[in-house]
């Protein structure tokens, strides 16, 4: 009887989802900076503090930020989810706002830091702080 409701239960799971996962639809995606605000020069046992102007609207939503970081800088990729990804019922708004998101490096830094940020399939954006 349980294993007669088990197969029951997990065909009637697959059946509903059809062919897309029973967990839903993946709705991460990389988010667009539109600027990276960082100073000019840090001195070389200072902390440097960047703000990144992330641009968001419609169905997207701020998720997270990963930093893959070395002395000369830091790679950087903001991720997000799209509640329209897999969901045809789902109606977003046209509204186009900037949300600004800091990011902390301590040292060590070589004699330049630059910070790179990740688009995806667009042109990224860098800056490149001196440090003296």
């Amino acid at each position: 009887m349980r294993r007669g409701l088990l197969v029951l239960g997990v065909s009637l799971a697959f059946s509903v989802s059809g062919c897309s996962s029973i967990f839903g639809s993946d709705q991460s995606v990389i988010l667009q900076v539109s600027e990276i605000d960082a100073p000019a020069t840090v001195a070389p046992a200072s902390s440097l503090t960047v703000t990144l102007n992330v641009t968001l609207g419609g169905c997207l939503r701020f998720d997270r930020i990963e930093i893959d970081r070395v002395a000369a800088g830091a790679n950087v990729t903001v991720w997000g989810n799209d509640a329209s990804i897999g969901r045809p019922d789902v109606v977003c708004t046209s509204d186009i706002r900037t949300e600004s998101h800091t990011l902390v490096f301590n040292p060590p830094f070589g004699s330049t830091f630059t910070i790179a940020v990740y688009h995806g399939r667009l042109p990224g954006i860098s800056e490149t702080v001196e440090v003296r």
